[in-house]
Formats: C-alpha cells, structure tokens, sequence
C-alpha cells in the first residue's frame, strides 16, 4: 500500500498504523546508536582504542625498545658524567646531553646492536687449545 492510494477510513488507518511501525523501529535504531556512540566516546574506550592500534603496528616492537634504550643510555651518561649536581649550568648541559645521546641510540639501533654483540662475543669466546697457549707440552 502506498501513500498515493488512501481513498477510505481503512486505507488510511493502515497507513498510519504503518508509518507509526516505522517510527518505533528507527527510534529503537537511533537509541541504539545513540548509546554505540557514547560509548566508544568515552575517553577510557578512547585511550584503549588508540592503544590498540599503536601496538598492531608492526615495527611498534622496534621503535619502543630503540627509544627505550636510548632514554636510559642518555639518562645513565648523564648520570655518569655529571652526577647529582645543583648547579644549574650542568644541568642544562646534562640535559641536553642526555637527549641527544637518547636521540642518536634510537635512531642506530641497529648499530649499536651490532656493537654490543661483537664486545659481547669477545668476552664471551672460549679460548682454542693450540700450542702456543697449551700449559702442557708434548714430551
């Protein structure tokens, strides 16, 4: 039945009845999306949300542990050049320092891994037993 073809009392009552229907319906769909919206609006679904798709990134893993790294390199230089000072001068230094040894650790990690493997398989390396460094000798 459409709109155009009310010609009695029964006619029109369906579509009202019809329309009314309708009405319920969308209100029951806008009320729904309605609490949908609030709900991921709400700042606690907001930070989760932007959590989520910060640690799907697939080189999130990298970028957290260069970083990572490199503040706690440049905190620990600071700390061993500088030490506890009250002096503001050295301080400002200190600060500086520290951020730009954390801005270049990040950026060369690959580097520095590269580095601290070597220096960690020379102390690490058992030594061969050749001759020259042998105690014992052929008799």
């Amino acid at each position: 039945m459409t709109m155009g073809s009310i010609n009695n009392l029964a006619d029109l009552k369906a579509a009202i009845q019809t329309l009314e229907n309708r009405e319920t319906v969308e209100l029951l769909l806008l009320k729904e999306e309605f609490l949908i919206t609030i709900d991921a609006i709400k700042p606690l679904n907001v930070i989760k949300s932007s959590i989520s798709e910060m640690t799907s990134s697939p080189d999130f893993k990298n970028k957290f542990v260069g970083t990572t790294l490199g503040l706690t390199v440049g905190y620990l230089s600071k700390t061993l050049l500088f030490g506890p000072t009250y002096n503001p001068i050295k301080q400002l230094i200190g600060d500086y320092l520290e951020l730009g040894i954390a801005n270049i650790v990040s950026k060369n990690q690959g580097a520095l891994k590269s580095v601290a493997g070597s220096v960690w398989s020379f102390f690490t390396k058992k030594k061969k037993n050749t001759p020259e460094n042998c105690s014992e000798r052929p008799s």
